[in-house]
């Protein structure tokens, strides 16, 4: 994950290995362990990395994640439908 400091680290794969980049040396390793910590702008960074990386091959933690998202957002947007005789303001 780019451009965060690893919220939700319950959702991460069982052997997950943590990367952060930072430009404030003192957010590195805030929220976890981590494998390795940088410091530097994630831009150009990724901008030079990129052409040196290839694909993953496998895809089973993502469309794992994918349709889990895709589960709870349903429920979610079962929640902002307003039901005929509530009176209820939804945020949404």
């Amino acid at each position: 994950m780019l451009g965060t400091d690893f919220p939700y680290r319950h959702f991460y794969p069982a052997r997950a290995r943590a990367v952060q980049m930072d430009r404030r040396p003192e957010a590195l390793g805030r929220r976890t362990r981590l494998d390795r910590a940088l410091v530097g702008d994630v831009r150009s960074t990724i901008k030079a990395l990129l052409p040196r990386l290839s694909g993953a091959k496998d895809r089973r933690f993502l469309d794992a994640a994918k349709r889990h998202y895709a589960a709870a957002r349903a429920g979610l947007d079962d929640l902002a439908i307003p039901r005929p005789g509530d009176k209820r303001i939804h945020p949404q």
